[in-house]
């Protein structure tokens, strides 16, 4: 199965990438207060990041935020550990789920509902996803703010699934399906590789458990 033709899959992904909040630091001398916020954004995504950073900065004279990308997430996180301990760190540091748990240990973070409770700031959680909410919380308050969530999709190739008698307008449904589908394209010979997926764990057991 490859990316020539596609389609959602049904199975959605409840993970997210979320925003810790670290030790905020005025700049010296600085009119604005500037805000590092190192991010794991590449492409498109990268670009929205600039769009949102600009328009923010634009918005108000008070915060300038400095968008810096720090390659991929778990570049980012390590990134975003070691300069803790040389105390260089960023006030923002994005960081994927499977760092949520060395982020709530780490001693690092300002959680986001302590921050907003420590700044007057009322924030009606329930406006958050509640399977976003749920993951990034403890003991009922939400640790981090969530910035992006992803959904697995399905991508399969048409003329693999004409060869092997496969409906190519109708994509797989179901986990057995896709093994089902799987099998028929290579038998067929078709492809040698019936189906692959980038971060197993996360779109195959995780979505799963969904």
């Amino acid at each position: 199965m490859n990316e020539k033709s596609r389609r959602m899959g049904r199975s959605v992904s409840i993970v997210s990438l979320l925003l810790m909040v670290l030790f905020l630091f005025p700049t010296a001398g600085s009119a604005k207060t500037e805000i590092q916020w190192w991010h794991a954004m590449t492409g498109f995504l990268g670009e929205k990041v600039v769009e949102i950073v600009t328009k923010f900065n634009a918005s108000q004279n008070d915060y300038e935020i400095k968008a810096v990308a720090k390659g991929s997430y778990p570049e980012a996180l390590t990134a975003g550990i070691a300069a803790y301990r040389a105390k260089t760190h960023p006030q923002i540091l994005q960081v994927f789920e499977v760092g949520t748990q060395t982020m709530l240990s780490s001693g690092a973070i300002v959680p986001v509902y302590q921050l907003m409770a420590e700044q007057g700031i009322k924030i009606d959680w329930a406006d958050f996803l509640s399977v976003v909410r749920s993951y990034y919380s403890k003991d009922g308050n939400l640790y981090s703010m969530p910035f992006n969530s992803s959904t697995a999709i399905l991508y399969y190739n048409k003329s693999h699934f004409k060869k092997a008698g496969i409906n190519p307008d109708k994509a797989p449904a179901t986990y057995e399906e896709i093994e089902k589908a799987a099998k028929a394209v290579v038998a067929s010979g078709a492809t040698k590789v019936g189906f692959t997926v980038a971060w197993p764990s996360w779109t195959l057991v995780e979505n799963m458990h969904a």
